[in-house]
Order: structure tokens, then C-alpha cells, then sequence
């Protein structure tokens, strides 16, 4: 519903623009321009320009529980002050340097200034005639178990959506999902299923196909603040007596593989691989 400025796309290795057709540094870091896509409109048909990416972002500095990423609050704010230039510039001043927190601020949803200025507590606000950006912003039904949302008339990008609507159902577990996808009353699921190949392809081969892309490390992590995780030989030890195999074949009936890198660096972004330094 609410389109983002960009998204790096982990698995083509490359950045997908969305509201924002760039971003540039500047030569000291300490600030990020980006320029945004022109003729992009809401939902309700308002022109998308600069000023609702600074009222979006100001929201979270002035009400610190809208800032869901951290950019204004906490010991050390990633954000100093934004500004727009004109229509389709905004300038992002940052605290401290940091080169990815272009990342943070492009993930942070842009809301129309239009329509949420005059609220008073936006918070609380219950947004029962939501106005958006995205491909998807007319919510047809919502109910608990279901909530049913249909395309965008303005949609910047032509020929998209590719479908009309989406019913988007609640489940209370896996089981359940699981359970729907038999009876061929869900399109896409992204639960866990054990033994896949048996449980849900082998019943219909022709329709049923599922894929596993490459993803994060699935790791432990230890407080090294406390005893005994600050002890670097019971870390070791701790890491010698995990059998990584033998989770691997029972805990993920073997979807997920060994990672042989010592960085941690698995196949999601395998293209930053070095073999020369991994030795």
C-alpha cells in the first residue's frame, strides 16, 4: 500500500527504485539527496512530491513511537534534519556518517501530507479510508480472518498490478496453512513444511511446486556480557559441541545447508564472496 523509495533486491544483487529513481552522498557522507520518480500519484489521485517524504519523516521525529527505525530517536540518531530542495529532491542531513543508512531511510513509509496533516494524534489515528502509493490501496473487505485489497487507479507503473486483488487470509499456524494449501484454497503460502517433497508436491506434481531462495544465517547469538558467554574457550567449546549437520538433515529435512564460510557470509550474498581471504 505504501511504496517505499527503493529496496535492494538481495537476491539479483541490485537496488529496485521505487518512489526514488536515485540517491547520491555527498562527498563528506554527512548527507543523502534523493531524486524522486515524477507524475507518481496517490490512491486518491494528489500528485506524490517531495514534501510528503519530509512531513512523513518529521511525523517520526515529532512522535518518536512512528519512528519504527530508530532514524531520530536513541543515543545516537542517525538523522539531523531534512529538507527538500524542490518537488522531486529531498535532502537528508545525518548525524554521524553512516553508509547505509540510506537503507533505513528508504524503508521508511511515506504517507500524504495531504491527507494526514491535520491529525492530530497520529498515533492513535485508525486509517479506515487509507490513501496510498503502492499497487494495492483499495481495501475492499476487512475482517479478522480476512482482509481483501484491490489496485491502485493511479499506479505509476504501467500494466501493474497484475492481478485486480488480493485476499490476504489470517491463519493460526502452520497446520492450518498447510491444511488450506490441500484444498487448493491458497495461491502462495510461505510457511515451513516439513518433508515438502511427499507432503505437498507428490499430491499434485502438475500444480504444486514450491521454491527455496537462499536466505539469512540462521545463527545463535550469546550475551558476552555475562558469564560464562564472555569467556571466549566456553564460546569455542560451545560452537565444537553443536552437531551443524545434524540440524541441517532433522530440524530442516535438509532445506537448509552448511555454511562453510567463516564469515558467515552465506549463498544470500554469495556475490561478496572472496575465496582468497576465506582460507
Amino acid at each position: 500500500m505504501y511504496e517505499p523509495l527503493l529496496f535492494h533486491n538481495n537476491q539479483r544483487d541490485r537496488i529496485e527504485y521505487r518512489l526514488a529513481t536515485g540517491f547520491e552522498y555527498e562527498e563528506d557522507l554527512k548527507s543523502i539527496t534523493y531524486t524522486l520518480r515524477k507524475n507518481v500519484k496517490w490512491s486518491d489521485g494528489h500528485p506524490l512530491a517531495a514534501q510528503d517524504v519530509v512531513f512523513s519523516h518529521q511525523l517520526a521525529q515529532r512522535f518518536p513511537r512512528l519512528d519504527g527505525y530508530g532514524l531520530w530517536q536513541g543515543s545516537i540518531p542517525k538523522l539531523e534534519s531534512i529538507e527538500a530542495p524542490d518537488d522531486y529532491r529531498v535532502r537528508f542531513h545525518l548525524s554521524i556518517v553512516d553508509i547505509v543508512a540510506h537503507e533505513l531511510i528508504s524503508k521508511h513509509p511515506v504517507v500524504p501530507r495531504h491527507r494526514r496533516e491535520a491529525i492530530e494524534d497520529p498515533v492513535n489515528f485508525r486509517n479506515q479510508d487509507p490513501v496510498g502509493s503502492g499497487p494495492l490501496t483499495v481495501v475492499k473487505n476487512f475482517k479478522p480472518q480476512q482482509m481483501i485489497i484491490c489496485r491502485n487507479p493511479f499506479y505509476w507503473e504501467a500494466g501493474k498490478p497484475f492481478v485486480d486483488c488480493l485476499r490476504l487470509r489470517q491463519f493460526q499456524s502452520n497446520d492450518q496453512v498447510h491444511a488450506a494449501l490441500m484444498r487448493n484454497e491458497l495461491d502462495w503460502g510461505a510457511n515451513f513444511k516439513a518433508d515438502i517433497e511427499r507432503t505437498y508436491v507428490a499430491r499434485n506434481p502438475e500444480t504444486n511446486h514450491f521454491w527455496y531462495p537462499p536466505n539469512s544465517t540462521v545463527s545463535i547469538h550469546l550475551n558476552t556480557t555475562q558469564q560464562p558467554f564472555d569467556n571466549l574457550k566456553f564460546r569455542q567449546a560451545f560452537s565444537h559441541a553443536i552437531n551443524r549437520r545434524q540440524i541441517v538433515e532433522l530440524a530442516t529435512y535438509g532445506y537448509a545447508s552448511l555454511d562453510p564460510h567463516m564469515t558467515g557470509i552465506v549463498d544470500y550474498f554469495k556475490s561478496w564472496y572472496d575465496d582468497a581471504v576465506n582460507r
